[in-house]
């Protein structure tokens, strides 16, 4: 099974949580000290609007999933490709806006799934149920996986 990530969906959804925490913070500002943002500030959003999108797309939107039955690959955009056996799966799981997987040999890998199509993320979730049903971590300290 190959995911593949959708720039379209992934933009929208990171657009979107950049404006309703801009949304908050503008309203939470202009209620505690009464007044509203200069037009500069305003301006000077663009700059975290335009780069955090960018960011995370190169950091956690990987360009190719490749799920079989042994093993896991991964193609990141600027690390190159990487392939581990599914016997070296240690936890799995969501924490937080990413989702975790950690393998015996280091780093955890952290995959924003939002960018990739609903279908595809169903098919992800139920191969690692159907799989791996006891490795599915219940919280997530930063990089590592917990079960209790």
């Amino acid at each position: 099974m190959k995911l593949t990530p959708n720039f379209w969906l992934f933009a929208r959804t990171v657009f979107a949580g950049l404006i309703v925490v801009t949304c908050v913070a503008y309203l939470t500002q202009r209620y505690e000290e009464g007044q509203p943002w200069s037009a500069d500030y305003i301006y000077s959003l663009a700059i975290p609007i335009g780069v955090l999108p960018i960011f995370v797309w190169f950091a956690f939107v990987p360009k190719l999933l490749e799920i079989s039955d042994s093993h896991f690959t991964i193609q990141h955009r600027l690390k190159g490709v990487r392939q581990i056996a599914w016997s070296e799966l240690k936890f799995w799981g969501s924490g937080g806006p990413v989702f975790g997987l950690q393998f015996n040999t280091p780093p955890t890998l952290q995959i924003a799934l939002f960018a990739f199509p609903r279908a595809e993320r169903v098919q992800l979730r139920d191969f690692l149920f159907s799989h791996f049903p006891q490795r599915k971590a219940r919280l997530w300290i930063g990089t590592k996986g917990i079960r209790w």
